[in-house]
């Protein structure tokens, strides 16, 4: 925007111009750089990941502990499963399932 106090102490258009301009590189630089830093805070978060498609390979299932730098749980279960059969009878057959905890509802 052109200051018109500006012009009248002697600025020439194109000095104006010229300021206006700096000023909004300078504005579009930190927001750039705002941004910039928002990613990379973003992506320190992040942890890769392997996935597989047809789940965890054989080699994850041998002792049936977490892979994953916890120990196993040792005590109880903190929570209830139960269902309302206990085997599928035939293919397309339904179970119905509730997870409590014991210390209320879930």
């Amino acid at each position: 925007m052109i200051n018109p106090l500006r012009l009248v102490s002697g600025d020439s258009f194109y000095e104006q111009a010229s300021y206006s301009t700096s000023f909004h590189r300078r504005r579009l630089r930190h927001r750039a750089l705002i941004q910039l830093a928002a990613v990379a805070c973003l992506l320190a978060f992040l942890k890769p990941a392997a996935s597989f498609p047809s789940g965890a390979p054989e080699s994850a299932c041998k002792d049936l502990k977490p892979g994953h730098g916890v120990e196993a749980q040792t005590g109880a279960s903190p929570f209830e499963l139960t269902q309302d059969k206990l085997q599928v009878e035939q293919a397309g057959d339904q179970i119905k399932g509730k997870v409590e905890g014991k210390m209320g509802r879930l």
